[in-house]
């Protein structure tokens, strides 16, 4: 068995001899258990790159190995092992791994999510050291913590910097949440119609995918209080924690439905007596003004880029635009700024049309 090695001092050696000795290899004293002796080593094999060298091993370690201070555990797998830098922290470390939903981030979604108890809730991670005083929503900070406590979810003090990692440095405000993700409630046909309340309003998405604009999206429908909203099962954006930071906690009060075949879905709506009108700027029917509320209506918003498919506008009964100032649209700007952002244009019609029908 091996002992403790010990590399044999070197001598001095004067200018004129450098040139001499830089061939010649140093001699190694090897110490034996049944006694010592000199051997010199023809060729010094380099080491693995997280192994220490092989005449410095001793019970699995080395220390400050070519400066690096490394420490080894043999308990695993022979000689060769996992290592980790003295200057690592297991929190750090494992502080992403042992989030077993999604990260849940920012004050009005922690809030919302932890009130709504609509998901499985783990641990709340809140930053540690933080001021009160200083924060303009110190009443739903304190709301959400005392929130958590009272579903008996863990809260867990971190550093900023765990909780920037935990989000992508997001805007996070001091709160994360692990959570359970929600999920899309399919729908295929139609939903019902209650005569005894007003006429109910739909939101649907065709293709709707960046996630900002489906949080302030689904923000303004939940405050203008539309019946439901439904998007495509394909090519649209998930129910993301970024959805619902953008929705402002919007998005754990509401159901969000999905179908599988859009097109086919809104011509069974049309079948049974819904009104589906498009918001296009092209080839429109109707200006936003002219709207009126009459009977159960699904409001249809296209992609940010290609808008509405040919296959969901020829179901639309309707097709609305909205006008912009005449300046704006004057053909001397054309390309300037010729249409408004959906999660922009969705809040104008849906305040329209729910207002006309309170006319």
């Amino acid at each position: 068995m091996w002992s403790r090695f010990r590399l044999a001092a070197p001598s001095r050696v004067s200018l004129r001899d450098a040139g001499k000795r830089c061939s010649t290899v140093r001699k190694v004293t090897c110490g034996w258990d049944d006694g010592s002796e000199e051997r010199v080593p023809t060729k010094r094999s380099r080491p693995g790159r997280h192994e220490p060298p092989e005449w410095n091993r001793r019970n699995g370690s080395s220390t400050n190995w070519k400066g690096k201070n490394k420490r080894y555990d043999d308990r695993d797998s022979g000689h060769r092992s996992q290592y980790r830098t003295s200057d690592e922290t297991p929190s750090q470390r494992n502080l992403r791994e042992n989030i077993r939903g999604e990260a849940l981030y920012g004050i009005a979604p922690v809030c919302a999510a932890l009130q709504a108890d609509r998901r499985e809730v783990h641990t709340l991670y809140v930053q540690e050291g933080s001021d009160l005083k200083q924060k303009k929503d110190a009443g739903a900070y304190i709301a959400a913590i005392q929130s958590a406590k009272k579903v008996g979810c863990p809260i867990e003090n971190v550093s900023k910097h765990e909780l920037n990692l935990l989000c992508n440095y997001r805007p996070h405000q001091g709160l994360i949440l692990d959570a359970d993700p929600l999920d899309f409630i399919h729908l295929s046909e139609p939903p019902p119609v209650d005569d005894s309340q007003k006429t109910p309003v739909w939101v649907v998405l065709d293709e709707v995918a960046d996630p900002q604009n489906f949080g302030a999206i689904i923000r303004s429908a939940f405050f203008l209080g539309t019946a439901g909203i439904i998007t495509c099962a394909r090519n649209s954006a998930p129910l993301s924690p970024t959805v619902s930071k953008a929705s402002a906690g919007a998005l754990e009060w509401v159901d969000v439905h999905s179908a599988k075949n859009l097109p086919k879905f809104l011509e069974h709506c049309r079948n049974d007596g819904w009104a589906i009108v498009g918001a296009a700027a092209e080839n429109a029917t109707m200006v936003a003004s002219q709207m009126h509320l009459q009977q159960p209506t699904m409001l249809v918003f296209g992609n940010e880029g290609a808008g509405l498919r040919t296959n969901v506008r020829t179901r639309c009964t309707e097709i609305v635009r909205i006008d912009g100032h005449e300046d704006v649209t004057h053909a001397n700007r054309t390309g300037v700024v010729e249409s408004l952002n959906v999660s922009v244009a969705a809040g104008i019609l849906l305040h329209a049309l729910l207002n006309s029908g309170a006319k």
